[in-house]
C-alpha cells in the first residue's frame, strides 16, 4: 500500500541520503553532492514556502520516495490555480520495482486535491529514460521543449475546478 503524506523536518536525513546518491546525483540539475549545512537550510527555506511543497511516498509504512512541487505563478495565474513543476527521487533501494509511476500518481493526486493546480511540467535529462518511463506512464506528455539537456514533459489537470 502506497500512501503519500507531507513532509516534515524527520524526512530531512532521508531526503538527503536519497539527494546524495549517485544515480540521483547524476540525473540532478546540480550534480554535486549536497552538504549536510546546506542542505538543512534548503530544507527549512522549502518547509515554510507555500509555494514549494514536498511529499514522502511510504510503503508499507516506509518512506520511500520524495515528491516536490514548486508552483509557478504566470502572467495574471496566481500560483495557486497555475503551473507547478514536479520532480521525483526514490530510495535506491526501491528503484527498477515498478513502483515509480504509481507513486508520482499518487502524489499528483495529492497535490491536484490540495493545491488545484492548472498543469503541471517536468524537465528531465535526455538520458534518464526510467524517468521518462515513469512520467509517461503517470499521463505525462513530451512537449518537444529542449531546455538544455533536458526534456520538458507536461500533463493537465484531469479535474475541472
Amino acid at each position: 500500500m502506497i500512501l503519500i503524506r507531507k513532509a516534515n523536518n524527520s524526512d530531512s536525513p532521508r531526503i538527503l541520503e536519497w539527494r546524495n546518491d549517485p544515480v540521483t546525483q547524476k540525473m540532478s540539475k546540480n550534480t554535486s553532492p549536497v552538504r549536510p549545512e546546506d542542505h538543512e537550510a534548503w530544507f527549512m527555506t522549502m518547509r515554510n514556502d507555500p509555494s514549494r511543497i514536498i511529499y514522502i511516498a511510504e510503503v508499507d509504512a516506509k518512506p520511500v520516495a520524495m515528491c516536490r512541487f514548486d508552483l509557478i505563478s504566470i502572467e495574471e495565474i496566481p500560483p495557486r490555480n497555475g503551473l507547478a513543476e514536479v520532480s521525483i527521487n526514490l530510495a535506491p533501494e526501491i528503484r527498477g520495482r515498478g513502483l515509480s509511476s504509481e507513486i508520482l500518481s499518487r502524489a499528483i493526486e495529492r497535490f491536484f486535491s490540495d493545491y488545484r493546480p492548472l498543469s503541471l511540467i517536468a524537465d528531465i535529462k535526455e538520458d534518464n529514460s526510467a524517468s521518462i518511463r515513469c512520467f509517461l506512464k503517470a499521463g505525462f506528455v513530451d512537449t518537444r521543449k529542449r531546455m538544455g539537456e533536458y526534456l520538458r514533459f507536461s500533463r493537465e489537470s484531469n479535474r475541472l475546478f
